[in-house]
């Protein structure tokens, strides 16, 4: 988790967030970890991710697919 490694680096939590969504934002991917896979804190659900490429980025599922390592059915069943 987030906070396991904050205290194994001796970073703040907060800090270690903030470079985790730099992070995600500048390669436009998401990294997994606890707090992610149960939907918990600041972070953005796997199908709120699919959702708003499909939806708001305009972007093709197939494609959506590829960017998130789903195939296009499980694309789909988010939709």
């Amino acid at each position: 988790s987030m906070r396991d490694l904050s205290l194994i680096m001796c970073y703040d939590h907060s800090y270690l967030s903030e470079l985790r969504q730099k992070y995600e934002k500048r390669k436009d991917t998401t990294l997994h970890f606890v707090g992610y896979d149960h939907d918990m804190e600041t972070a953005i659900s796997h199908k709120t991710r699919i959702l708003r490429k499909i939806f708001v980025d305009k972007k093709d599922p197939v494609q959506v697919a590829r960017e998130t390592d789903h195939t296009p059915d499980a694309v789909g069943k988010h939709c």
